[in-house]
């Protein structure tokens, strides 16, 4: 996803457009991580988390899926 926004927006750049089309709704939400950033967390939790829930690496609160099973 990211790699055809930027080749999208570059190409609209290079070709003088003022604008560049997205397609979509704008409705789905994504977080990117860098994998340096994900090898440091990965780290730190080995190091000093020792509680038994599960965590998640979104910062956004989750939330269920009406699909999911319960």
């Amino acid at each position: 996803m990211l790699p055809a926004l930027i080749r999208r927006i570059h190409e609209a750049k290079i070709q003088s457009q003022p604008i560049a089309t997205l397609w979509g709704s704008g409705r789905p939400r994504r977080e990117f991580l860098h994998v340096g950033d994900v090898a440091d967390a990965c780290i730190a939790v080995m190091e000093r988390y020792d509680q038994p829930t599960p965590l998640t690496s979104a910062l956004a609160p989750i939330s269920r899926s009406p699909s999911w099973p319960r």
